[in-house]
């Protein structure tokens, strides 16, 4: 029987799929069973990516702590760590920021890639004089680092410092 040779993978942490299409690129060998006589590469296929369930405020802790500096500076240390759910596919984590530097009314600028984490938990220094406002946001890990909505993890409110 030709079936009783297939062999199946399985890759856990599943590499990072394209934040664009929100998909995985995939695509096998079939090796002869000589192990070397022929053998060819499929097809590229797309796989969809499930998405997420996005944490609530139950699941992680989000702490600005402002801390005074000589000549009346202020630096403000942001802390932010969570309980991973057990679905997810990966163990790291893609950190994108938005920060704004309000004049009147703050709002919040377009978030970019800060980094990407290997553990649940991101910290940052953030200087009163460069900002006003930020907001954070914990995504699953992409290739080309473009925000999904269908895997964000968290999102945290916008932040007035």
């Amino acid at each position: 029987m030709a079936d009783s040779n297939i062999k199946k993978s399985i890759i856990k942490p599943l590499p990072e799929f394209s934040g664009e299409t929100g998909k995985y690129k995939l695509r096998y060998r079939v090796v002869s069973e000589d192990r070397n006589r022929t053998s060819y590469w499929s097809k590229i296929h797309e796989i969809s990516v499930p998405s997420v369930t996005q944490l609530t405020t139950d699941n992680y802790q989000f702490v600005v702590e402002e801390i005074n500096q000589p000549g009346g500076k202020k630096i403000h240390v942001v802390e932010l760590w969570w309980t991973p759910n057990s679905s997810y596919l990966f163990n790291y984590y893609d950190i994108y920021i938005a920060l704004n530097k309000a004049v009147g009314e703050p709002s919040i600028s377009d978030y970019s890639y800060s980094g990407r984490v290997f553990s649940p938990s991101f910290s940052i220094y953030l200087d009163d004089d460069i900002i006003d406002n930020f907001s954070i946001i914990v995504h699953s890990p992409t290739y080309d680092s473009i925000i999904n909505s269908n895997q964000v993890l968290i999102k945290t409110a916008k932040h007035v410092v």
